[in-house]
C-alpha cells in the first residue's frame, strides 16, 4: 500500500548507506516486514552495477522479508546480451 521514491543522483557507484537508512526507517514506521522492491529505471548498463551495491549494503538479504528487484526494458539488446544480464543479476539476487 505504499511506495517511496529515492532518487541516487547521477553516481550511481557510491555508497548505498542513505539509502539503507531510509529503507530501515520506512519499515520501522510502515511495518513492512522487511518487505522490499527495487524498481531501476535506468539504462541496462547500470543495472549490474546497481544490484550490486544493493547486495554490497546488505540490501538483497532476505533473512527478514523478502526482496526483488524490478528492471525497466530494455533488457539487453539481443539474446546473448539479455542471458549475460539475467546471469549477472543472478550473482546479487536470487
Amino acid at each position: 500500500d505504499k511506495l517511496f521514491y529515492e532518487d541516487l543522483g547521477s553516481d550511481y557507484d557510491t555508497s548505498y548507506e542513505r539509502l539503507e537508512k531510509r529503507i530501515s526507517d520506512l519499515d520501522k514506521k510502515y511495518g513492512t516486514d522487511g518487505n522490499h522492491i527495487f524498481y531501476l529505471s535506468t539504462p541496462p548498463s547500470l543495472y549490474e552495477t546497481i544490484a550490486k551495491n544493493l547486495s554490497d549494503q546488505g540490501l538483497n538479504d532476505e533473512t527478514n522479508g523478502w526482496r526483488r528487484l524490478i528492471v525497466e526494458k530494455p533488457f539487453g539488446y539481443s539474446l546473448d546480451s539479455a542471458k549475460e544480464l539475467n546471469n549477472g543479476l543472478h550473482n546479487y539476487f536470487k
